[in-house]
């Protein structure tokens, strides 16, 4: 028999055969929890903006940015004056930026926007939508150094954006889940290891995109012959392999397959230097173009982020391990 303090067991107006959740932590003390703290739901968080100066369009949308990464669910703007045009634009622009925000009311003196789907997805989720598509970018890129394809460019532009607003997506699930452990009373430090690695992976992926796009901006416009565009070639799909492996190894809490894609991203990158320091070497006069030294130096920084990834997925699967002693 456990006696409870008194003034805990009427602070939550507990009586006789009231259910208590017991867990036991890591260090072996024992937490005593109240039924009614679990999984109790809360109406919509709402945030008011009142009569924002939409001519500091850029400060607007930070704010509602900052909402959104909060977990916001719903955010009403009260107006002054009516809707007009360049304020709609403002708004579009917001809605198509964030995954899931809709304006769904927009009256004379407010406007609405709210979250809509968010909810349904999970951090796992974003995650392999994010290796998807950054595995498609780097695919893509492949295509137009072979076939100099320029109507690849504008579908390649829009993954990276919508790499970036997954991304925001992300952060907004992690704090939610951190919201709804400290809302039901429950804390676990696995839990806030496992939302702190999925920021680290999700911004390391979201690095990796925009690294990416210098490489593309770096190879429009340069002349390559045959080996170069091999050379290339060959590297973006040994990166694109690197990049999934690890990011599998993160999700999977795959240790063996961790440390197999951090000697790849390593071997990959010792490639890349050596073939950058032969490049310096050469006469500039008989240099074709400065471009590709920009471009082989962005794939060596590709390296660096992705074993950042298998070292994120090494400490991972290590956690695991020990967890079966």
């Amino acid at each position: 028999m456990v006696s409870l303090p008194k003034d805990w067991v009427e602070k939550f107006n507990l009586r006789q055969g009231d259910t208590l959740l017991v867990s036991v932590e890591e260090e072996g003390s024992i937490r005593i929890i109240p039924s009614t703290l679990i999984g109790r739901t809360e109406p919509p968080e709402r945030a008011i903006i009142e009569e924002p100066d939409f001519k500091e369009s850029e400060r607007f949308k930070r704010e509602i940015f900052a909402y959104y990464l909060l977990g916001i669910d719903q955010i009403e703007i009260q107006m002054k004056n009516r809707v007009t045009p360049e304020v709609t634009s403002i708004l579009n622009d917001i809605t198509r930026s964030l995954i899931g925000i809709e304006i769904t009311s927009m009256e004379r003196d407010k406007i609405v926007l709210s979250c809509l789907t968010s909810k349904d997805l999970s951090i796992d989720s974003v995650t392999t939508r994010m290796k998807q598509l950054v595995s498609t970018i780097i695919e893509g890129i492949c295509d137009y150094v072979e076939h100099l394809n320029e109507n690849l460019i504008p579908s390649l532009v829009d993954m990276e954006e919508d790499v970036d607003r997954f991304y925001l997506l992300s952060v907004r699930l992690e704090n939610i889940g951190m919201r709804k452990m400290h809302d039901s009373g429950l804390s676990s430090w696995d839990f806030l290891r496992m939302l702190l690695g999925h920021r680290l992976i999700t911004k390391c992926v979201e690095e990796i995109s925009d690294e990416l796009m210098k490489v593309l901006d770096h190879l429009r416009g340069i002349r390559l012959n045959s080996a170069e565009k091999s050379m290339i070639v060959s590297e973006l799909e040994a990166l694109r392999s690197c990049f999934e492996s690890s990011i599998d190894a993160f999700t999977n809490e795959d240790l063996e397959n961790a440390h197999r894609s951090y000697e790849l991203g390593r071997r990959i990158e010792e490639r890349l230097k050596k073939k950058f320091e032969e490049n310096s070497k050469t006469e500039i006069s008989e240099r074709k173009d400065i471009r590709l030294q920009f471009v082989i130096h962005s794939l060596i920084e590709l390296c660096r982020i992705f074993r950042t990834i298998s070292e994120i997925a090494i400490n991972r699967g290590v956690r695991v391990r020990l967890k079966k002693f």
